[in-house]
């Protein structure tokens, strides 16, 4: 099995596909235009572009100790996660398996991964960076609005749970979330957290690839 990453375009419409089924809450929540929940991933890719180089010299300032080229390789593992654990769930559908073993733990594997970039890899110095420069320039984009949408204290709580190894996933509630903060349980569904994760990962790949 050999593992060709889609192009810089061609993720672009993933990320779009993949973040259109949160439309409702990009336009309800979010504030976003129909157009701009359609195409999220490349509307981010237009804002980001209308920054001027000493705003886009201090969003890379922002992330240090990271570098571009760091969270650029975070991406590529990720997606070639979610490449491997698709290609062990479809062989086992082919040869009508009972033992869905291996793709259950590359899911796992794939939920660890994807939980720990999107909350505690990233922090929150790219979307406070992006939300503080757009604030200046452009108040009503879209990058704006999401980057300041994973600014929220319920983001602040994940990642602090996440970081902290303080949540566990409750089968018995349709894959319920539990996580615990500063002394306090919190829960969240399994629709909002996937949302959450889509979002600051289209967000991520989007820019990072821009700057």
């Amino acid at each position: 099995m050999t593992y060709q990453p889609p192009s810089y375009h061609e993720m672009l419409d993933i990320l779009d596909f993949v973040m259109q089924k949160h439309a409702l809450v990009l336009t309800t929540q979010l504030k976003l235009s129909s157009e701009q929940a359609v195409s999220l991933a490349h509307t981010i890719a237009v804002d980001i572009q209308s920054l001027n180089p000493q705003q886009i010299q201090d969003i890379k300032s922002s992330i240090h100790p990271l570098t571009v080229s760091d969270i650029a390789t975070q991406h590529h593992t990720i997606e070639g996660i979610r490449m491997v654990s698709d290609y062990f769930e479809e062989c086992e559908k082919n040869e009508g398996s009972k033992n869905d073993s291996a793709s259950a733990i590359l899911a796992s594997a794939r939920l660890n991964l994807e939980n720990y970039f999107c909350f505690v890899y990233l922090k929150e110095s790219l979307f406070l960076a992006l939300s503080n420069h757009l604030k200046k320039t452009n108040s009503g984009s879209a990058l704006f609005r999401v980057s300041q949408f994973l600014l929220r204290e319920e983001v602040r709580q994940l990642r602090n749970a996440l970081a902290h190894a303080s949540w566990i996933v409750d089968y018995s509630k349709a894959n319920e979330f539990k996580y615990w903060d500063n002394g306090k349980e919190y829960t969240i569904s399994d629709e909002r957290w996937v949302l959450l994760r889509n979002l600051a990962y289209t967000i991520s790949f989007v820019v990072i690839n821009k700057l």
